[in-house]
Parts: structure tokens; sequence; C-alpha cells
């Protein structure tokens, strides 16, 4: 089953992916080119995908909803082996984003490091 899977998911192309998520969602979705951060080894796995937006801070409480909550509750108690799992993180076309500063990155360090004690 595995292997069936990771040969479906190798000649997989952005357009595959951009119809896909056309059938799937109403708007419009654009996919830039397919890059492995780890192309030596197939990725194929848990995926835990965090999705930026701006939001209304009369709404969601900012002393309640920050990354390191939300992230925290997307990733603590998984079981999953964290060199199986990819982390995936979209700004969903809000370009002043930041998607790699150095908490965001040294939470997943963390998170990564205490998994691999246990």
């Amino acid at each position: 089953m595995e292997r069936r899977r990771a040969a479906s998911a190798a000649v997989l192309t952005c357009a595959d992916l951009t119809d896909a998520l056309g059938r799937k969602h109403r708007h419009r979705a654009h996919i830039t080119g397919l890059v492995s951060p780890a192309p030596e080894r197939i990725l194929f796995g848990r995926v835990a995908t965090i999705s930026f937006f701006p939001t209304c801070h009369a709404i969601l409480d900012p002393e309640e909803y920050t990354f390191g909550r939300l992230f925290h509750q997307a990733v603590d108690g998984s079981p999953a082996n964290p060199g199986n799992t990819v982390l995936v993180m979209a700004s969903n076309g809000h370009s002043s984003t930041s998607l790699a500063g150095g908490t965001k990155l040294s939470r997943a360090t963390n998170v990564v490091k205490s998994l691999e004690v246990v």
C-alpha cells in the first residue's frame, strides 16, 4: 500500500494538484513548482499544515489566538516520527506574513527535538 501511494505521489505535477484544488474549492489556486526540502528521500507521511490569514482582533482575541498556542495545539502529543513529518506553512497570498521567523522555526526545532527524545 505504501509503495503504491509513494509511486502515485512521485508522478504528481503542479497541474495535477491545481486541478484537484479547483475541483474541491471554488477559488483559484496557484501552486509554484514542487521542490522537495530533502530530495534524497521520499517525503510521504504525516503533514502538519499551518495557514496564516488576517484576523479581526475584535473577533479573535490576540492574547488567546497566538502562533505559539495554535502551533502546539496542532503538533503536541503527536505520535508521529518527526523524521516522517513534513511541516507546511502557507501565507495564503499575504506576502507581508513572516513564515520563517526565528520564533516559528525555534518552536518547530524544539518540538522535533522533544519528539525525538520520546
